[in-house]
């Protein structure tokens, strides 16, 4: 796909092109999210394209959202060519097929739909739109398989709705039919783009030779067909609270004009009454002329007295009927009044409870935002105790195995030493009064000693033997610290 080449580029790239160019002429107050979903339908399965996991999608309904399938991955775009990457990257995941015709013949319809939301950061207004590019699979199988039974299936359902979208009079005697969007997943999915809130283009491809007259016949009649489906397209907002209050003042105006208009009718009803109104020292007169007019005679009809009471009679109800029509009249606007009013009050009620909302909303954010930057104080200072009792912990222990390792070797060569001295002072007993330097020297490494010391009280004092140690030949041998040299 091609963006930059416009000779070449196709109708999806120039689509797209158009698409971001209207979002940078749109105003700088004008904010842009555009979110892009690839859908497959294949054999009656729905299956994500973006996230090929063949897992079959749910359709759903609801009021405000729609028809849109559920668990469908959307990915956020940010210029044109993260859209043409999806689409490529979706197609390279469709089902394709050899056919006799085509030999990469896709074998589904693809959906890939872009929604775009609109947000102006000066009005606060919210506006939702969807684009909907849909490539309906070929129509080469002739082959009597599964496959093409439900192929068929689908457009054999587009025809059932648009063939009861353009005959919506039924004959005498019948109920209207329901339209079919639920007989396939197609017709479902396309429920907005044929008589919905929706603007569809329908592009229709036929072939010039004669061996294939009656596809292009079928192709162009339902193509004629799809014309005569009216759509009910409508621009999806959600008003911000400057609107409402837009609107409201917008209401008052009107109410202040109607106001001033049954002023005026009031007035005027005032002059017809005093104008027309039978005065009552008159009611007599006029009960006496009806029974004039009731008995006379047919043929005194000529008589100019009596054709002057007639005309005094019916002037006398025309302006009757004239003020009770203005009556009525003044009654209706006093109902729409109340009805404006009640609307007003409902609407400065939505707007005050809006404006409630948000004070309260940015109080829990401030709130929140200020605990947010505590705790995460708090979270810092608290690592950093950690790692300075980490480190403090970690030289403690080095300490401690150091001074174990260091009173060991000095416990084990005392333990030598001693076991040494005992076998010295052995010798020199064995010899009498011998020379105790002649008896050191024939022990290997040991040197000149000039005066002999009792080794076991010294050790002893140290801490290093027990008592009942003290000139034993027996614990000599061994090399065990003391109980008080472990404590």
């Amino acid at each position: 796909m091609e963006l930059d080449d416009d000779e070449t580029s196709g109708m999806i790239p120039r689509v797209i092109r158009d698409l971001f160019q209207s979002m940078r002429d749109a105003p700088a107050s004008v904010e842009f999210t555009v979110r892009c979903s690839y859908i497959e339908i294949y054999m009656e399965r729905l299956l994500d394209l973006l996230h090929p996991s063949g897992r079959n999608l749910t359709i759903r309904e609801t009021a405000d959202d729609g028809v849109f399938i559920q668990n469908a991955s959307e990915a956020c775009c940010f210029d044109e060519a993260d859209v043409v990457a999806l689409l490529v990257r979706g197609n390279a995941c469709r089902t394709m097929a050899s056919t006799r015709m085509n030999i990469d013949s896709s074998r589904s319809h693809a959906i890939f739909m872009t929604s775009v939301e609109q947000r102006d950061a000066m009005t606060g207004r919210v506006t939702t739109s969807r684009l909907q590019l849909v490539d309906l699979a070929g129509s080469e199988m002739d082959r009597r398989t599964h496959e093409s039974v439900l192929f068929k299936k689908g457009f054999s359902a587009l025809d059932a709705v648009v063939t009861s979208l353009t005959n919506p009079n039924p004959n005498d005697g019948e109920s209207v039919p329901e339209v079919p969007y639920r007989t396939s997943k197609l017709t479902r999915l396309l429920k907005n783009a044929f008589a919905g809130n929706c603007r569809t283009t329908l592009i229709l491809t036929a072939s010039p030779f004669c061996y294939n007259l009656s596809k292009s016949l079928n192709t162009i009649r339902f193509g004629s067909r799809v014309r005569q489906v009216v759509n009910k397209p409508r621009t999806n907002t959600e008003s911000s609270p400057s609107e409402f209050k837009q609107r409201l003042a917008q209401m008052e105006q009107s109410q202040k004009e109607l106001r001033l208009l049954i002023k005026s009718l009031a007035v005027e009803c005032q002059e017809l009454g005093r104008e027309h109104t039978v005065p009552k020292k008159r009611d007599a007169f006029w009960k006496e002329v009806n029974e004039v007019l009731q008995n006379v005679d047919p043929g005194n009809d000529d008589d100019p007295a009596i054709a002057l009471l007639r005309a005094w009679k019916n002037q006398s109800e025309v302006s009757g009927g004239r003020l009770t029509k203005a009556l009525q009249e003044n009654e209706l606007l006093k109902s729409e009044l109340s009805k404006e009013r009640a609307e007003r009050d409902v609407a400065e009620s939505a707007l005050t409870e809006v404006q409630s909302e948000m004070v309260i909303l940015r109080t829990q954010t401030d709130a929140l935002v200020a605990e947010k930057k505590k705790l995460s104080l708090d979270i810092v200072e608290a690592v950093n105790d950690v790692q300075l009792l980490q480190s403090q912990k970690l030289e403690l222990e080095h300490d401690l195995h150091t001074s174990q390792f260091r009173e060991t070797e000095a416990t084990i060569f005392l333990r030598h030493f001693r076991k040494f001295y005992r076998q010295f002072l052995h010798n020199k007993a064995a010899q009498g009064t011998g020379d105790a330097h002649n008896v050191i020297s024939k022990v290997p490494g040991v040197p000149t000693l000039d005066d002999l010391i009792d080794i076991d009280i010294v050790l002893y004092e140290s801490g290093l033997i027990e008592q009942e140690e003290l000139n034993d030949e027996v614990s000599a041998g061994t090399l065990r610290p003391s109980a008080t040299a472990l404590h």
